[in-house]
């Protein structure tokens, strides 16, 4: 597999087991209940697998490249953060508007320029959380001992974090939905559940995209020297 297809692909396939997480918090946000498991909303998760796919994996990817023309200093990965995240809101919104139903089109089109800087604001937490991710597990290792379990506890911790900027997350879905907010309280309704689903989103992306990784670098198929009897 190409190097750059290995991230979008981790991202992609590690939607489909944490949609329902994404489509709960989007619910209760706005003030209901966890939709019911169906087979539909499973189908949802696989139309959106594309989008989120090409989302994450283009936004690791444009980061890195961002970050090559930025002063090096503690602040480099929050500005590489902001820049990216502002850059892919429209997609993003897409997103978050096909977790409650929404068509791409029907988000794309109807997004504000507020949407646009909360966006950026609620990607400039997830991704400096998913950069930091692996090096969190790695240290988790160095202090419990190298084992996958850790090294994936890690990845989820960090992801979980994103807690801090769940308010903004809810301001994008009250806003795409046209709803208003009543009361402080209302802004971290769903933040639990999306905590948990980001944390799970970003220890099953770490180790898909690992898995991806070494599946490249196998050597090819090994061939007999010689055939028993040939």
């Amino acid at each position: 597999m190409n190097e750059t297809l290995i991230p979008l692909g981790a991202a992609a396939l590690s939607l489909l087991p944490t949609f329902y997480g994404f489509a709960c918090k989007s619910a209760l946000q706005c003030g209901a209940t966890c939709p019911p498991f169906t087979i539909t909303l499973f189908k949802e998760g696989f139309k959106a697998a594309p989008t989120i796919g090409a989302i994450v994996g283009s936004q690791i990817i444009l980061q890195e490249w961002v970050e090559k023309f930025l002063p090096k200093s503690p602040m480099t990965p929050f500005t590489s953060a902001l820049l990216v995240g502002c850059g892919s809101s429209p997609l993003l919104a897409a997103f978050n508007g096909q977790t409650m139903g929404m068509g791409v089109v029907e988000s794309i089109k109807n997004i504000k320029l507020s949407q646009v800087g909360l966006i950026s604001a609620r990607e400039l937490g997830f991704l400096f959380t998913l950069k930091i991710s692996d090096p969190v597990g790695k240290a988790m290792q160095n202090q419990l001992g190298e084992s996958e379990a850790v090294e994936v506890a890690g990845n989820f911790f960090t992801g979980f974090c994103n807690i801090f900027v769940h308010p903004a997350d809810t301001l994008i879905t009250l806003s795409q939905k046209k709803l208003k907010v009543t009361s402080c309280k209302d802004l971290w309704r769903g933040g639990l559940t999306r905590s948990v689903t980001l944390g799970a989103f970003i220890a099953t992306y770490r180790y898909v995209k690992r898995r991806l990784s070494e599946f490249k670098e196998t050597d090819t198929i090994r061939v007999p020297d010689q055939i028993d009897g040939g």
